[in-house]
C-alpha cells in the first residue's frame, strides 16, 4: 500500500516578524512540491530547541530538510540562528522512547540512524574564522553523510568543506531558482518611474540610507517603501522619510499585491525584498549591506551596488539600461534535485 511521503522542514519563518523568511519558506515549498508532490509535512520552528513531537517528527519522517537563511555559523555555542547543540541528536533519538524503556541501546543506536537532516539553500552567517570544533561535531552529528546537502554560496560550501563536510554544493538561495536566462529576458532593462525599496532595521547605517533614499526621491516619481519588518517603521521614522515615502504594509501579500499591479523598479537594502520582485519580473538592484547579497553576486551576478560606492553606483545604475543577466547553478541544481527522484511515492 503506498502512502504519501513524509517530510519534516525546520524552517526560520515560525515565530518570526521578518517577512524575508517567508519569502524563502514560499520558494522551499515550491521546490518541494516539485519534487514530491503532495506531501505529508510537519513544519518545525529553527529557532526553538527541538521539541518531543518535533523529534518525533523527524524520526517518523522519510526526509527533514533545513530550509534556507544564515542558519550556521562558525560558532554555534554563541551563535544560535538554528537551536541546535551536542545534545539535539539524543533529544530525537529519545523522543519516542518510553521512560521504561530509556535504556534500549538498540532503540537509540537505531533511531540515530534514522536523523537524515539535509540542508535546501542554507547560508553562513557573516564573515568569520575557522569553525570551533563545538561547532564541527554539532554539524556533523546532524547532517545526513548520503545526501548532497544545497547551500545557497560558495563561501558557506568552502566553511563546511572546511570541516570535512564535502556532500554539498553550491545551488545558490531557493528563492533563485526560478531565475534562468530565459526567464531574465522578460525583466526590462529601462527604469521605471516608480520604484520600490526596502532598509533593514537591524543593519542601520543612517548616512547610507539617507544618501539612498534621498537619491530615489530626486530619481523617481513615485517612491514606495515596503515594511519587511514591523521593526523598520521606527527606524524610517527616526530617519525622517516616514512621510516622504508611500508605505506598503509590512505583509508578503501586500508586497506581492503591489508588485503584481505596478510597474516599478525596485532599490533596497532587503535581499529577499529584491530578489522576490526580481521573481515578479521587475527590474532590481540590492544595496549589499552584508555578506549574504555580496557572496550570491559573486556567484551569480545578482545585481548589487556596494554601500561604499552608492552615491555613485546608484545614479549610474538608474539612468542607463540594465538588463538582468543572473546566472543560476542550474547542473548543481539538477544534481542536488535527482538525488530524490525515484523515491517519491511514499513508504510501501
Amino acid at each position: 500500500m503506498n502512502h504519501f511521503l513524509r517530510i519534516a522542514k525546520i524552517s526560520p519563518f515560525i515565530s518570526t516578524a521578518n517577512a524575508g523568511d517567508y519569502i524563502i519558506n514560499d520558494y522551499c515549498d515550491k521546490i518541494l512540491i516539485d519534487l514530491f508532490g503532495d506531501y505529508q509535512g510537519i513544519c518545525l520552528p529553527s529557532r526553538e530547541k527541538v521539541s518531543q513531537v518535533g523529534g518525533q517528527a523527524i524520526l517518523s519522517s522519510d526526509y527533514t530538510f533545513v530550509c534556507g537563511t544564515n542558519l550556521l555559523s562558525s560558532n554555534m555555542l554563541r551563535y544560535k540562528q538554528w537551536e541546535v547543540d551536542l545534545r539535539t541528536p539524543y533529544r530525537i533519538a529519545f523522543s519516542n522512547i518510553p521512560k521504561r524503556k530509556l535504556y534500549d541501546l538498540k532503540k537509540i543506536t537505531n533511531n540515530l540512524s534514522k536523523i537524515n537532516i539535509i540542508l535546501l539553500g542554507v547560508g553562513w552567517w557573516s564573515y568569520q574564522s575557522r569553525p570551533t570544533l563545538y561547532t564541527q561535531l554539532v554539524l556533523r552529528q546532524l547532517l545526513d553523510k548520503k545526501f548532497i546537502h544545497s547551500v545557497r554560496d560558495s563561501y558557506t560550501e568552502r566553511k563546511l568543506k572546511e570541516i570535512g563536510i564535502n556532500n554539498v554544493i553550491n545551488t545558490a538561495c531557493p528563492t533563485m531558482w526560478r531565475l534562468t536566462p530565459d526567464f531574465c529576458l522578460d525583466i526590462p532593462s529601462k527604469r521605471s518611474n516608480n520604484v520600490v525599496t526596502t532598509i533593514t532595521d537591524y543593519r542601520k547605517n543612517r548616512e547610507r540610507d539617507k544618501k539612498f533614499l534621498e537619491i530615489l526621491l530626486s530619481s523617481y516619481d513615485n517612491v514606495y517603501l515596503w515594511l519587511q519588518s514591523y521593526e523598520d517603521i521606527s527606524y524610517l521614522e527616526s530617519l525622517g522619510y516616514y512621510n516622504r515615502v508611500k508605505i506598503i504594509a509590512p505583509s508578503l501579500k501586500s508586497y506581492d499585491e503591489f508588485l503584481t499591479t505596478h510597474d516599478t523598479d525596485y532599490i533596497g537594502t532587503r535581499l529577499h525584498g529584491g530578489i522576490r520582485a526580481l521573481n515578479f519580473k521587475k527590474r532590481s538592484c540590492i544595496i549589499e549591506v552584508d555578506n549574504r547579497a555580496l557572496e550570491i553576486a559573486k556567484d551569480t551576478n545578482l545585481p548589487i551596488i556596494h554601500s561604499n560606492n552608492i552615491e555613485l553606483e546608484l545614479k549610474k545604475w538608474i539612468n542607463s539600461e540594465q538588463p538582468t543577466s543572473i546566472t543560476i547553478p542550474l547542473n548543481n541544481i539538477e544534481k542536488w534535485k535527482s538525488q530524490f527522484r525515484g523515491n517519491n511515492n511514499g513508504r510501501e
